[in-house]
């Protein structure tokens, strides 16, 4: 029961919007502009104490990408 409904949710999530999008029509312009914000947190292990022990901390991580397609 749960591969059944793993595959449906599969199917939905990943098949559907690609239907979709290969039904829009595209205009004489396309955009090749692309730019994305990521905000995640990155887990570094620190350096063992004076006990032996490793701990870890967490810290922010932020990403910037900019993508330009050429024509």
């Amino acid at each position: 029961m749960k591969k059944t409904v793993f595959n449906v949710l599969l199917f939905v999530f990943i098949y559907i919007p690609n239907i979709s999008k290969a039904q829009e029509n595209t205009s004489s312009e396309e955009k090749h502009l692309s730019i994305q914000f990521l905000l995640a947190h990155t887990q570094i292990q620190e350096a063992p104490n004076e006990n032996g022990e490793k701990t870890w901390i967490s810290v922010p991580s932020f990403e910037l990408n900019y993508n330009y397609e050429i024509p």
